[in-house]
């Protein structure tokens, strides 16, 4: 839920500029607006993490020629 993922972030979702919560998971990236407490506009497109952990296994192995798994990819997107 993208409000409680605003709330928990510590998002004044009250006020009346937007803020914007992204979610990627493993098959879509879940996009939302907030503002004045309530959802103002949402999308899901499907590019997401399984992509972008295969675009990095890609890019490593064309511009290093080194072999790398799912594991070390995903760890490539958390630094």
């Amino acid at each position: 839920d993208p409000l409680a993922a605003a709330i928990g972030a510590g998002l004044d979702i009250t006020k009346p500029n937007g803020c914007m919560v992204v979610d990627i998971g493993g098959g879509t990236c879940d996009i939302a607006v907030i503002s004045l407490g309530g959802v103002v506009e949402r999308e899901s497109i499907k590019v997401a993490g399984d992509k972008m952990d295969n675009a990095i296994i890609k890019y490593v192995r064309n511009k290093y020629k080194l072999m790398i798994g799912e594991k070390t990819a995903l760890l490539s997107t958390s630094v």
